[in-house]
């Protein structure tokens, strides 16, 4: 497991060194973002200064001030969603998933898939981590190794599951990993078990482990 977790581990590095540089893209694309709000709501003050000696001039610079209203409101907007996703990149930092699915289906290769908080994609388009959120990430909550059913917006697809990894990763380091057949939330049991090889072990407290977490997200998804 210890030549595994090197390998995860150079993973682990290969996107961090991703996220860091779509930080640094992220937080110009915001100071961009911030100058040409700020430029905007000059030219908002000086052309809501109504000239009232014309009627005409009135109406015209009426118009000009509701233009500009919506501009400012555009790019006001705009600048939150970028200062939105740089805080996502931030988060994913240090800790960017805790868990892995291996699945295959039938004729195709098999596909690796790392959960996490938050989705990230490269500049290829590539997903390095899905959002636990995502349809198919329901598979590392609810599957167990073999066959299993997940839901989309497109209906119902079936896969097969032949791994199912967990991750404790701390300012970029991997802590703790190991595989199992469910699903293990607490961190202390992470790391007894990121220790232990007694197979029979890991399956009781992850059944145990299971259903708490049927609790915690049938809670979730009531108050949501």
């Amino acid at each position: 497991m210890q030549e595994e977790q090197q390998k995860e581990q150079v993973r682990v590095d290969n996107v961090l060194a991703k996220i860091k540089d779509s930080i640094q893209k992220q937080e110009a694309e915001v100071q961009k973002a911030e100058a040409e709000r700020s430029l905007v709501e000059k030219n908002y003050v000086q052309n809501a200064r109504i000239n009232t000696l014309e009627v005409d001039d009135q109406m015209e610079t009426n118009a000009e001030v509701q233009q500009q209203k919506q501009l400012v409101a555009k790019n006001l907007e705009n600048e939150t969603i970028l200062k939105n996703q740089l805080e996502v990149l931030k988060l994913l930092k240090d800790s960017p998933y805790f868990g892995r699915i291996d699945i295959q289906d039938p004729g195709d290769d098999v596909e690796q898939l790392y959960i996490g908080t938050a989705s990230y994609v490269d500049e290829n388009q590539d997903f390095l981590i899905y959002d636990w959120r995502a349809p198919i990430s329901s598979i590392y909550y609810n599957g167990t190794l073999g066959s299993v059913a997940y839901e989309t917006p497109g209906g119902q697809f079936t896969t097969e599951l032949l791994k199912k990894r967990q991750f404790n990763i701390q300012e970029g380091q991997i802590v703790n990993m190991f595989d199992t057949n469910e699903t293990i939330g607490d961190e202390i049991l992470q790391a007894v078990l990121g220790q232990q090889s007694d197979e029979y072990m890991h399956n009781i407290v992850a059944t145990i482990q299971k259903e708490q977490n049927d609790i915690i997200r049938d809670t979730y998804m009531t108050c949501s």
